[in-house]
Parts: structure tokens; C-alpha cells; sequence
């Protein structure tokens, strides 16, 4: 009996040690969530078109190997509402992909309730003054 009381306990401290080693590794992944609100122009074909007030919810999941940022991604929901259109209301989606740490790729798409839709793709260089790169925006 004490033999076996020794082998449990000598595992328990084994198994107990071993998880400790793993959270101290240096690959791991996760992830947190966040909020804000901000108004921004929108210009389609450089003509000032809206004004959005937006209230966002953010998801990020970060992955990391070798203590270096791998992958960090971005799910962004909300709502916006228009200045230019009165009373129209935006639903907003918005994917970013964080790319070699200087870098942001985004893809969004904000979906009138008066039939106003914005799609579009940017990058922004984040490693400055953060210079926005419109890669195709389409207004309807």
C-alpha cells in the first residue's frame, strides 16, 4: 500500500511539474476581445461620399512560435451609422491579418439597411505615421 501511495503521489508531482514546463513554452496560442467607437469619411473615386460613426466589437487570436508573432488575426463586427444618409444603419464586418508586424491586410464590408453598401481592401503600414493603401473599394 505504501508503495502504491508513493508511485500516485511521485506521478501527481510529475504530471503537475510537465504541465508547468508546457505553459512555459515558447509556441502557444490566444486570444482576447475588445471595444470602441470611432467616426471615419468614407471617399469612393476620391469624392468625400459618407461620414460613419461607428460602435465596434472585436476578436483577436494571436499565434505564437518560438516566442515570434506568427499569425494574428482579427474578427471585427458592429454597426455604423450614417451622417450623409440620414437615418441608414450599417452593419459591419471586417477581417485583419496582421502581416510580418509592420503591416495590416483588411477586408470589409459595411451593408446599409437603405441600400448603401461599402466593400472594400487596404492595408495600412503600421510600422510609422500609418499610410492606408486602398487595394479595391467598391460603392453602391
Amino acid at each position: 500500500m505504501k508503495i502504491k501511495s508513493f508511485l500516485m503521489i511521485l506521478c501527481l508531482f510529475i504530471g503537475a511539474a510537465s504541465i508547468q514546463l508546457s505553459a512555459q513554452s515558447a509556441n502557444r496560442t490566444y486570444q482576447y476581445w475588445y471595444e470602441w467607437s470611432f467616426s471615419t469619411p468614407v471617399s469612393c473615386e476620391g469624392e468625400a461620399v459618407d461620414v460613419l460613426s461607428f460602435d465596434m466589437k472585436a476578436h483577436v487570436v494571436v499565434h505564437v512560435k518560438d516566442d515570434v508573432v506568427v499569425r494574428h488575426i482579427e474578427q471585427i463586427k458592429g454597426e455604423a451609422t450614417s451622417s450623409m444618409h440620414e437615418g441608414e444603419t450599417f452593419k459591419y464586418r471586417e477581417i485583419d491579418t496582421y502581416i510580418s508586424g509592420t503591416f495590416i491586410h483588411f477586408h470589409f464590408n459595411a451593408k446599409g439597411d437603405m441600400g448603401t453598401h461599402y466593400i472594400g481592401t487596404m492595408t495600412v503600414d503600421i510600422s510609422g505615421e500609418e499610410d492606408f493603401t486602398t487595394l479595391r473599394l467598391v460603392c453602391n
